[in-house]
Formats: C-alpha cells, sequence, structure tokens
C-alpha cells in the first residue's frame, strides 16, 4: 500500500512525510534506484496527489501511535514542489505539536517556485534544519549525476538555496554520496568557499538493503 508517511529502518522517533504523487522531481539521479529503496521502506509511489486534508489525518494517527519526536519532509520526489503545502503542514507540526522538522532537498526550491525567497519561508515557517543533496562541486559534475531538467541553473539554484538557508540561520548541511569521482579534499574545499564549515558535509552512501 502506497504511503504518505514512513520511517526509516523502523526508528519510530522520526516520521518522514512524503507528499508528492508519481515521485515527480527536477532531477533525474543516476543513483536513483528506486525499487531498490521501495524494497525497504515500501510502496512510497503516489498515484494521485494527497490532500492536506488527508496528510494531517494520516499525521494525527501517526503522532497518537508511535509519538515521533521529528518529522522530514522526503520522500523520492522533491518536497518543494508542493511548497504551500509544505509549508501549512510545518506550521500544523509546530503549532499542535512542536515536533522538529526538517527539510530533505535537492536545493531547486527558487527555481520551482518562481519569484518566492524558498529560505526566507523556511525560516518564517520555523522549520529546524534543512539537507541539501548536492553531491557535486561542479556544474559538470552536478549535471553528470543528477541529470537536472534546467542543466543550466539547476547546479547554482542549489548551491545558492544552501547559502542563502545558511545566512538565514537555519541549520543546514550538503550530503554527498561516495559516488565513483567523490573527493573528500575537494568537497571540503568547496563547502568551505560557500562560508559553510566542515561539520556541515553529511556523507551518505548508496542505498543499500
Amino acid at each position: 500500500m502506497e504511503k504518505i508517511i514512513y520511517y526509516y529502518h523502523n526508528d519510530k522517533k522520526v516520521m518522514y512525510l512524503n507528499i508528492v504523487e508519481k515521485y515527480f522531481c527536477t532531477n533525474e539521479c543516476l543513483f536513483c534506484d528506486k525499487k531498490k529503496i521501495e524494497s525497504c521502506l515500501g510502496d512510497l509511489y503516489l498515484e494521485k496527489r494527497p490532500t492536506l486534508e488527508e496528510i494531517m489525518s494520516q499525521i494525527d494517527k501517526e503522532i497518537e501511535t508511535n509519538h515521533p519526536k521529528e518529522a522530514v519532509f522526503c520522500g523520492i520526489a522533491e518536497p518543494t514542489l508542493r511548497l504551500n503545502t509544505m509549508l501549512k503542514i510545518n506550521n500544523y507540526l509546530k503549532n499542535r505539536y512542536s515536533l522538529r522538522t526538517r527539510l530533505n532537498t535537492n536545493g531547486h526550491g527558487d527555481l520551482i517556485n518562481s519569484g518566492k525567497n524558498v529560505p526566507y519561508l523556511l525560516k518564517e515557517a520555523c522549520f529546524d534544519s534543512v539537507i541539501i543533496s548536492l553531491n557535486a562541486t561542479t556544474k559538470e559534475q552536478y549535471n553528470h549525476w543528477h541529470r537536472p531538467h534546467n542543466r543550466e541553473r539547476a547546479f547554482s539554484a542549489s548551491v545558492e538555496f544552501t547559502k542563502e538557508c545558511h545566512v538565514r540561520c537555519i541549520e543546514t548541511k550538503v550530503s554527498f554520496l561516495n559516488l565513483p569521482d567523490f573527493d573528500f579534499d575537494k568537497v571540503k574545499a568547496f563547502v568551505l568557499s560557500l562560508g559553510l564549515r566542515e561539520d556541515q558535509i553529511r556523507l551518505r552512501y548508496l542505498f543499500k538493503n
């Protein structure tokens, strides 16, 4: 059964919110093995877009049953494709349950939502943290691994989003996978050049079941 809410490794302390239908994203990443992810986490493919009311109803049931401490907007899709809904849900989680909240994103929020400053809106909505999946230190490297729909602007959009979140004092991290061309020294130098610290680098590994 398709899931709006799921847990990773059965850790009930962290509730993941899957709110975007049909795995819609602005990237077509080479390393995104949806079948392998589903084999561990279950069916996350949403045929229809869940309504705000449906999502909140599921949240209420999960919190009553499992009492999570944190909610993460994630899924295999890109959460900022539903920016307004995501912000409303975050306000609900904060005002009703005082949960810690996080956004896992590719950093294309401003690119998707033209004319809006998404980091500013995240700060206004009291998001505690954001993790940007970057995996690259150059536009060429980014385009190779992520295969973005907007090959001209995707990498720079992710970089500017990262810097803006950090400047707005949202707890910000950038994640890098252990891809074949991964070089920690280059990653560290690049992240420091953005004004971030080394401890804001999050190293990840290709999904294994």
